[in-house]
């Protein structure tokens, strides 16, 4: 029968006395802790920081980490994107299947918990599919005056919304002006 480390279990004693107990500690070198503490001294360190200290493996120096500032990008916009997507290979993998299907009608849902960031992991994702695929036309929906409930949608080549945008607005300033 083997007994974990670090167990500690505490037993009544054998006295009548019901508040008395007895701690009994399996593991060596807390035990040897737990004998010289009523030994040790105000000045000394406590023996659990010496039975910490006897287990490290490393120093403290080893655990500090210095940077080359020469190495280290002056702007964040010259930096390398972070791989958020760490960690996250089916979740990419069932995106990337999702935005292969040619077809209308398929939606992506994205669960978890809150500040996972699965918006950003797809809006970097999208961003760098964006690169490679064609610009797509632009959608404009314009007030039908025939039937104001149902707008009309107009389809404009790419950036051309903008354009139509700037010239309603010219169109409405200079109408407003005339008497």
């Amino acid at each position: 029968m083997t007994e974990q480390p670090t167990a500690c279990t505490t037993q009544p004693s054998d006295d009548n006395e019901l508040m008395t107990t007895t701690t009994v500690v399996t593991d060596p070198i807390l035990a040897k802790v737990k004998n010289t503490e009523e030994k040790q001294d105000a000045s000394s360190p406590h023996p659990i920081f010496r039975a910490v200290n006897q287990r490290c493996l490393i120093t403290a120096k080893q655990l500090k980490r210095y940077s080359a500032a020469d190495i280290l990008p002056t702007d964040t916009r010259t930096a390398p994107d972070l791989d958020i997507g760490f960690g996250q290979k089916r979740a990419l993998k069932a995106l990337h299947t999702a935005l292969d299907i040619k077809a209308s009608g398929y939606h992506v849902f994205a669960a978890g918990e809150n500040g996972l960031g699965k918006r950003t992991i797809i809006s970097r994702f999208l961003q760098h599919i964006a690169m490679d695929a064609p610009t797509p036309d632009d959608w404009v929906y314009v007030h039908n005056f025939t039937d104001p409930r149902t707008p009309l949608a107009i389809r404009l080549p790419a950036g051309q919304a903008v354009l139509l945008q700037q010239q309603v607005s010219d169109l409405w300033t200079q109408a407003k002006k005339t008497p």
